[in-house]
């Protein structure tokens, strides 16, 4: 079969539909996937640096400078930020070179450019907060592993979601191509049974399946069909044999008519086959009222 065939036929139009909806359900779960891995590890860190910000500012100093050394000394992958700023902004202890303009001393989380002390400009989640001294607790955590993360995840779900993609499109043209292929059979079926070819029949396999069902249907009607002819044939034999003797008896007798001396012999001669005539025509009438009775068009004269 075409390409071009393929693509007109209802089948396949469905086959793809079906493929892109599987494509379209697939995206859909991906990018849930996605949203999900994105916004909970930024989440989390929101929720643990406002908290750790929120005891950090009711602590004293030696206290704060010990836990700040101790998470830089526990930070291996150096993904932590941490300062103390003096009530005028200076740093007093930190590897934050200052305080980003645009970070507000609220006791929440952001996430903005901050300028650190070892890798320069990167994305942060940054939580400030005052102390009563006038003094300010700095906390962040890098967002280079949430990033990368995601990078992954992208590139996991990309990798994942093309063979879904051509795996549904495949299916669903071989689905096409199987169904296509049967419908071209049954149609090819069908023109030689309307050409008169009554031995024919529609073309069953496998497991009964709704064309299966459809074309079981039309092979009981085709051998009801078969079967009525066969009786018609039978009638139609009948009724020339019983229409043929009355008629040889009518040709007979006026050929004897014909054949005699006087008018008075071809009068009874023509007088005998009119009778015979008339025992046709009551044939033929019988016939006419049995067709009438059988198609429900005379219920009336019966008792």
């Amino acid at each position: 079969m075409r390409a071009i065939e393929l693509f007109k036929t209802s089948t396949f139009r469905v086959a793809i539909f079906f493929a892109l909806a599987v494509t379209a359900c697939t995206a859909v779960i991906f990018l849930f996937i996605y949203w999900q891995v994105a916004s909970f590890d930024i989440n989390r860190l929101d929720v643990i640096l406002v908290e750790e910000v929120a005891r950090a500012v009711t602590q004293p100093d030696d206290r704060i400078m010990r836990e700040l050394e101790r998470r830089f000394s526990s930070d291996l992958r150096r993904l932590d930020y941490a300062a103390l700023f003096d009530k005028s902004g200076k740093l007093r202890y930190g590897n934050v070179a200052a305080i980003p303009p645009d970070l507000p001393i609220d006791g929440k989380a952001h996430t903005i450019q901050a300028q650190t002390l070892r890798r320069g400009t990167e994305s942060a989640v940054f939580v400030a907060g005052r102390r009563e001294d006038g003094s300010i607790i700095l906390l962040g955590r890098s967002l280079y592993e949430v990033y990368a993360l995601r990078q992954v995840v992208i590139k996991a779900l990309t990798i994942g979601i093309v063979p879904a993609i051509l795996l549904a499109l495949a299916t669903g043209t071989i689905f096409s191509l199987r169904g296509t292929r049967r419908l071209k059979t049954i149609n090819e079926t069908i023109v030689r049974i309307m050409k008169g070819d009554l031995q024919e029949r529609l073309p069953t396999h496998g497991k009964m399946d709704d064309l299966n069902y459809v074309a079981s249907a039309v092979n009981l009607m085709l051998d009801e069909i078969v079967r009525l002819l066969s009786q018609l044939k039978s009638v139609g034999d009948n009724i020339a044999h019983d229409l043929r003797a009355p008629l040889a008896v009518m040709h007979a007798k006026l050929e004897r008519g014909l054949a005699g001396q006087s008018d008075q012999d071809l009068r009874i001669a023509a007088k005998r086959a009119l009778g015979d005539l008339d025992h046709a025509l009551a044939t033929v009438s019988a016939l006419l009222r049995i067709s009438e009775i059988e198609l429900g068009r005379r219920r009336s004269a019966f008792t």
